[in-house]
C-alpha cells in the first residue's frame, strides 16, 4: 500500500482499523485473563499480586 505515492487518508484509514482490530483483540485476551486468573485470585490466595498485576496492565488501556 505505501508503494509509489499512497493516498495518506488511505493510509490512515488503514492504521486506524489496524488499532481497531488489536484493540478487540486486547479485549479478548483481558477478558479471558480476568475469567480464568482474576475470578480464582482469592482461594489461591494471590489477591495482592493479581491486583497489582491488573493495575500495571490498565496504564495501556
Amino acid at each position: 500500500m505505501l508503494e509509489g505515492e499512497p493516498y495518506c487518508v488511505d493510509v490512515l484509514k488503514q492504521i486506524k482499523a489496524v488499532q481497531g482490530a488489536l484493540d478487540k483483540v486486547g479485549d479478548l485476551v483481558l477478558k479471558s485473563h480476568l475469567e480464568h486468573h482474576v475470578a480464582s485470585a482469592a482461594q489461591r490466595g494471590d489477591t495482592d499480586e493479581l491486583v497489582a498485576e491488573l493495575m500495571e496492565v490498565l496504564k495501556y488501556r
